[in-house]
C-alpha cells in the first residue's frame, strides 16, 4: 500500500508554501513562468496554465480577499450590455468578454427568456469556470468547477458541493480540507440581468 506523505499533494498547496517553493520554484509574488517550460521541468501545468493568474489581484496569492472571490447578488454601477439573446443557446452556459471581465450566461429552458449570469471564477480560487483540467460541466442549472469540482446554482449561486476532488475526479473525503486550502464554502458571485431589445444586459 502506498504511504501518503506531503509530496502527494504538493499540487494542491499555496504557491507561498515553503514546499511548493522548494519544488516548483516559483512564489505567487513573482512572475509565473511560461507553461510550456513548466511542463520541460515536470511541474504542474495546474496551477499557472489560465492566462488569469499573474501577480495581480486574481493571483492564487493568499492576501487575495475571499470577498473579491465570491459574493452573491454583487451588481455593478451600470448597465452592462452582454449581446444578443439568441447568441446564448438554452441549456448551455456560454462565456462572455465586455470590458475584460468575463461573465457567463445561462438559459434556462424553462424561462429560455430570463437569463441567469455570474462571474467566471470559481469563488474557492479564483479560477475560471468554463476553462481548466476538467473541461466545461454545466447541466440542469448546476455548474462544475474544472479545477476543484465544487458545484454552484448558476442562478441563486448557492454552493452544492465544495472542493470534492479534483480534474472531475472524486477525492477522498479526509483530503478535502487540503484541496479546499482552508477556503471556506462560498457562493458565486450573481448579476440582476434582464432582455432588453432583444439584448441580454447587466442591470443596476
Amino acid at each position: 500500500m502506498h504511504k501518503v506523505d506531503r509530496s502527494d499533494y504538493l499540487h494542491l498547496l499555496p504557491p507561498t508554501d515553503p514546499d511548493y517553493t522548494r519544488v516548483y520554484g516559483v512564489r505567487a509574488d513573482t512572475e509565473s513562468p511560461h507553461p510550456a517550460s513548466q511542463r520541460e521541468r515536470g511541474q504542474s501545468p495546474c496551477i499557472h496554465d489560465s492566462a488569469d493568474i499573474r501577480t495581480d489581484k486574481h493571483s492564487l496569492n493568499a492576501t487575495v480577499p475571499l470577498t473579491q472571490l465570491g459574493s452573491k447578488a454583487m451588481n455593478p454601477s451600470a448597465r452592462v450590455s452582454l449581446g444578443p439573446l439568441e447568441s446564448f443557446p438554452v441549456g448551455q452556459a456560454t462565456p462572455v468578454k465586455v470590458d475584460g471581465h468575463t461573465y457567463i450566461v445561462v438559459r434556462e429552458s424553462a424561462s429560455p427568456e430570463e437569463p441567469c449570469v455570474i462571474d467566471d471564477r470559481c469563488p474557492h480560487l479564483g479560477f475560471s469556470l468554463t476553462k481548466g483540467p476538467g473541461g466545461k460541466n454545466y447541466e440542469n442549472g448546476v455548474i462544475v468547477c474544472p479545477f476543484h469540482n465544487s458545484k454552484f446554482d448558476v442562478c441563486s449561486g448557492e454552493n452544492l458541493d465544495w472542493t470534492p476532488g479534483f480534474a472531475g475526479r472524486r477525492a477522498p473525503k479526509w483530503s478535502r480540507g487540503l484541496i479546499a486550502l482552508g477556503r471556506k464554502p462560498a457562493p458565486l458571485t450573481t448579476y440582476s440581468a434582464t432582455v432588453a431589445d432583444g439584448q441580454v444586459v447587466i442591470t443596476p
